[in-house]
């Protein structure tokens, strides 16, 4: 049945390897009123060329796009967003949906109806994780979900759900995200957060195959892929440290000063090095030098009276031997540390026009 006040909606469906549940996917888009679907074989396997020439004849509103090789869900989706801006389809609004009819096409064409065209916004179909759901999706989706929490301050209770509906303007900015792989949509999410763009969650019907046969997510490779900024924060935080505490430690040695004292010189001469490697190989940042510089000297201070007041509490009031008390109070502010340098000191603009966007979502990636 075709949705009331439905808007000109085109369906983007990634594939890979799928079975004849993409034929239904499909059909029932078409039935629930898309104006148009596009279909992306991401380099699937020769013996499902039928399939796909099948789905290509349903109707002159389906479009079926190849990639010649498996290049990443991704690269799927800016293949099919691409096709849509230079072909001009006559569409206001896009939805993506799975191949493997884990989403209902009521719910997609649902999820659509409730984007404004004219207004950029990222709307999100979101599964209920009970009992029935395989415990790689639910354990995937939660540790996403809670690492994306609490590290970025974005709060969504589904960060993977390929169930996505948002106004064609975005398409632009959408495209110029690096990431090719599962990692892409959490990118959208996260640079759809740092650009000020609303994200809207719609609860959908939670369907699974036993099992879950047909997805291609590695809850192992993809986690890693997915979480890779914060890898890289962690990489540029442990160097740091490494050269704070030797520095440390060398002062601590040849001058034999308070271990609260000592740290208070020392960090003040390397926060530019960390100032330098987070903007350079963590966040990317293209903001500007000095505006970025004064917030970290800030974020930096509050950081730094925060780990001092610690170090001074393990070392002199708990009697902690000075070189055991000063990686633990580094441990409790190191995520103090990351939320400030992502969420103002390297934060990206909150506006943008039509061609900017989610755009430094790329380099994050």
């Amino acid at each position: 049945m075709i949705l009331k006040n439905a808007r000109r909606v085109c369906a983007v469906v990634p594939a890979l390897n799928p079975n004849r549940t993409l034929l239904t996917v499909v059909s029932g888009l078409l039935e629930s009123g898309a104006a148009t679907v596009v279909v992306i074989n991401d380099g699937s396997e020769v013996s499902l060329c039928p399939l796909f020439s099948e789905i290509g004849q349903l109707s002159p509103k389906v479009t079926v796009l190849a990639h010649a090789v498996n290049m990443g869900k991704g690269q799927a989706l800016k293949t099919a967003f691409n096709h849509i801006l230079v072909n001009a389809l006559d569409c206001d609004v896009v939805v993506t949906v799975d191949a493997d009819g884990q989403h209902l096409p009521e719910d997609a064409m649902r999820l659509a109806s409730s984007v404004d065209p004219d207004h950029k916004s990222l709307h999100i179909g979101c599964r209920e994780f009970g009992g029935d759901v395989p415990l790689r999706s639910r354990f995937g989706n939660i540790m996403t979900r809670q690492v994306v929490r609490l590290l970025m301050g974005l709060k969504t209770s589904d960060t993977q759900s390929g169930l996505r509906a948002f106004p064609l303007e975005m398409l632009k900015p959408f495209l110029r995200i690096r990431s090719a792989g599962y990692d892409y949509e959490l990118d959208m999410l996260l640079g759809c957060h740092e650009e000020g763009v609303p994200l809207h969650e719609q609860p959908i019907t939670t369907i699974y195959e036993p099992g879950n046969p047909s997805s291609h997510f590695n809850p192992v490779l993809d986690s890693f892929r997915i979480y890779f900024v914060f890898l890289r924060y962690i990489g540029v935080s442990l160097a740091s440290f490494l050269l704070d505490y030797l520095v440390f430690s060398m002062a601590i040695l040849a001058f034999s000063k308070t271990a609260w004292v000592t740290h208070l010189v020392v960090r003040l001469f390397t926060s530019g090095v960390n100032f330098y490697w987070n903007r350079k190989h963590v966040f990317k940042s293209r903001g500007r030098v000095g505006h970025e510089s004064i917030r970290y000297f800030m974020s930096m201070l509050y950081v730094l009276f925060a780990s001092t007041c610690l170090l001074y509490f393990f070392s002199e009031v708990m009697a902690l031997n000075s070189f055991a008390a000063k990686p633990l109070a580094e441990l409790i502010t190191f995520l103090i540390s990351f939320a400030l340098l992502r969420n103002w000191v390297f934060r990206k603009k909150t506006t943008a026009g039509p061609d900017e966007g989610v755009a430094g979502a790329g380099e994050t990636t």
